[in-house]
């Protein structure tokens, strides 16, 4: 085994496994109840490290480490909440994506994508009176929408060796996508439509159930639950973690 390889950090563990941690802020998009409110934008920013184990090392990096909270359509129809539309809301490209090998039978098959769990993105509803009807419990505001990516031909893209005469391979799959948690896409038992995906679908279909009279109060009630979660993800410096794995095997044909 060539011992070149820059040793940043490494992980025992029974694969060759390593991550590559991303610490990260909110920033959001607007949504627009009854047309008049707009929610402040925030930026959030995506620290990469790269982590070696042995022979093995997986690099990411991010030129523009932004993740925009926010809709990436507008809601179609007759709707009592709209969006400003946010172009590659709720994803991160990673600009730089690769993993560096020394030896050519440790085949990475896959890489592994985790959030780590965070107070600041969980919302706990501990009454039954909850104004749209969640059961009392946990949810959360945003979920990681992809768990892995499997390597094939398909994705990846076999570079030159590198000086030390190393493996290179590209990463092409470099999106990680993030998606909205269970805060917004909660639908009760017996529900006829389709469960809600994210925030405007959310609050459409519940003031829709509401009287006349009472819509201007679930409105106010929605904005006022946007407004918090962006208190809650952006203010005071909060930060995400995103950790980033590749596996490898040892594909040594047995004699």
């Amino acid at each position: 085994m060539k011992k070149n390889l820059k040793r940043n950090k490494v992980l025992l563990t029974s694969l060759l496994g390593l991550a590559v941690v991303a610490s990260s802020t909110a920033a959001f998009s607007t949504w627009i109840f009854g047309y008049i409110h707009k929610t402040e934008e925030n930026q959030l920013t995506v620290k990469v490290d790269t982590t070696t184990n042995k022979s093995v090392v997986l690099t990411a990096k991010a030129n523009n480490p932004v993740i925009k909270v926010g809709e990436n359509a507008k809601v179609e129809g007759q709707t009592y909440v709209n969006v400003d539309v946010y172009e590659s809301a709720l994803q991160i490209t990673l600009d730089t994506f690769k993993v560096t090998f020394s030896e050519a039978t440790i085949k990475p098959p896959k890489i592994n994508f985790e959030l780590k769990e965070a107070d600041f993105n969980k919302v706990n509803v501990a009454s039954a009176n909850d104004y749209f009807g969640r059961p009392t419990g946990d949810y959360t505001y945003i979920v990681l929408a992809q768990e892995s990516i499997t390597l094939a031909e398909s994705n990846y893209t076999v570079e030159a060796n590198d000086a030390n005469g190393n493996n290179v391979w590209s990463i092409n799959d470099n999106i990680v996508e993030f998606g909205w948690g269970t805060f917004f896409t909660y639908a009760p038992a017996g529900q006829t439509t389709p469960a809600p995906t994210k925030p405007s679908e959310f609050y459409n279909q519940n003031i829709e159930k509401k009287g006349e009279a009472e819509k201007l109060t679930a409105i106010k009630n929605g904005q006022t639950e946007l407004d918090n979660m962006k208190k809650a993800l952006h203010d005071g410096g909060k930060e995400f973690t995103l950790t980033i794995t590749v596996e490898t095997v040892d594909v040594t044909p047995i004699v």
